[in-house]
This record gives structure tokens, C-alpha cells and sequence, in this order.
């Protein structure tokens, strides 16, 4: 009651309306960081990426950009698999070079798994052109895991190199 009673009596209708709208803040600031539910809990992992096709190719100027590619993908320890790969970066950031992804060069990318963003092989876009594929096997590789879920993964872009 003394709270609501001091908030009424001061002078300034802006430093009220601050410290309300602070009150609810001043616990949940401490609990955000230990809560299970912001907490992201993919780890990156190290892979080598071979680009099969461009999906979605989208500039937003200020706001970033993003490709979605369909990529054979091999995590550290584990064995080749078709999956989705998206790729965020900054509207200062440029894309991976074309005649990198049209010679099918290897790529050593950090991705992070986002189950999320997961697919089909039949719910996976490809234009009707094909323009953006590099591998004369996509379409079939897709329509052979037509009902498979095809892993998603996020990139993370300033890490990505090629193979050596």
C-alpha cells in the first residue's frame, strides 16, 4: 500500500509510469538467464558441407539476409545425410560465393541442429528452373526421401571456410 501510495503522490506522470512498468523487470530479469526456457540447448557442431541446391534466397536490406540450401551434410563422427541448411548474416555480409556452390566445392561450416525448421523431402522448395541446382541429383534425392524428415540446421555464417 506505502508503494501505490508514493507512486500517486509524485510530481512526474513519466517517472510513475517508468518505475511501473519497471516493477514487473525487477524480478524476471534474474530468472530469464536460468530459465530452461530461453536457453538454447543445440550446441554447434563442426561438418562438412557440400551445397546441393539454393532453396530461398532472400535480401532485406537493413534487416539481414538468408539462404536456404539443400546440402549433403556430414557432423564430426557421423555419416553423410541430406538436410537443410540455413544460412543467416548481416545486410553487410555477402552470400556464399555461386561458382564456389556450382563447382560443389567442400565446405567446413559450425551448424547448429533446429529442429524446428525441420522437412520433408516433399515439403522442401526447389525452383521449377534449374538454375539453382548444382548436382544433377537433387530432385531425385528428394523424391527418394519424399516422407523422410530432412534435418534443418543453422550456420554459422563467419565460420564457414573450405575444406581443405
Amino acid at each position: 500500500m506505502l508503494l501505490f501510495t508514493m507512486l500517486f503522490t509524485m510530481r512526474s506522470l513519466a517517472y510513475t509510469r517508468a518505475l511501473l512498468l519497471a516493477l514487473p523487470l525487477m524480478g524476471a530479469t534474474c530468472s530469464l538467464a536460468q530459465n530452461p526456457v530461453f536457453e538454447l540447448a543445440a550446441k554447434q557442431q563442426s561438418a562438412k558441407v557440400t551445397i546441393m541446391a539454393i532453396s530461398v534466397s532472400v535480401h532485406h536490406g537493413y534487416a539481414g539476409n538468408r539462404e536456404v540450401y539443400l546440402a549433403d551434410v556430414e557432423l564430426k563422427g557421423s555419416s553423410h545425410q541430406l538436410a537443410k541448411v540455413v544460412d543467416s548474416y548481416a545486410a553487410s555480409g555477402v552470400p556464399i560465393r555461386r561458382s564456389i556452390l556450382a563447382e560443389r566445392h567442400v565446405l567446413e561450416m559450425r551448424l547448429i541442429r533446429d529442429a524446428e525448421c525441420d522437412t520433408t523431402g516433399r515439403d522442401f522448395f526447389l525452383g521449377a528452373d534449374d538454375a539453382n541446382l548444382f548436382d544433377g541429383a537433387t530432385r531425385a534425392a528428394l523424391q527418394e526421401k519424399a516422407s523422410a524428415i530432412l534435418p534443418c540446421f543453422t550456420a554459422v555464417h563467419d565460420a564457414t571456410r573450405l575444406a581443405k
